[in-house]
């Protein structure tokens, strides 16, 4: 009989609210951005998609879902944490 060592693999799954995933901005443009989506909620998310250069179509296509679901809440608060995540990761940017 052979003895043959087990390997564990651990497999990490990234979350949905990974940081690396959002566009890096400076402070100041994540503010706005903030600042767009809380009174016109996509909108801002729709900009950030147009500045940044990184999954362009994606950020335009979740800005348009945003603006279609506030009236129902639902995208208001999405845009709002979309927004958020920006303004941390650009906090921690800078750090």
């Amino acid at each position: 009989m052979v003895y043959v060592p087990h390997q564990v693999i651990i497999l990490q799954k990234k979350s949905s609210f990974d940081k690396d995933f959002y566009p890096s901005v400076s402070i100041g443009v994540a503010i706005v951005i903030l600042l767009i989506n809380v009174f016109f909620p996509g909108l801002g998310t729709m900009f950030i998609g147009c500045i940044s250069g990184k999954y362009t179509g994606y950020w335009i296509c979740i800005g348009l879902c945003q603006m279609l679901l506030a009236f129902i809440i639902i995208g208001w608060i999405w845009a709002i944490f979309t927004a958020v995540m920006l303004l941390t990761k650009a906090e921690t940017k800078n750090i």
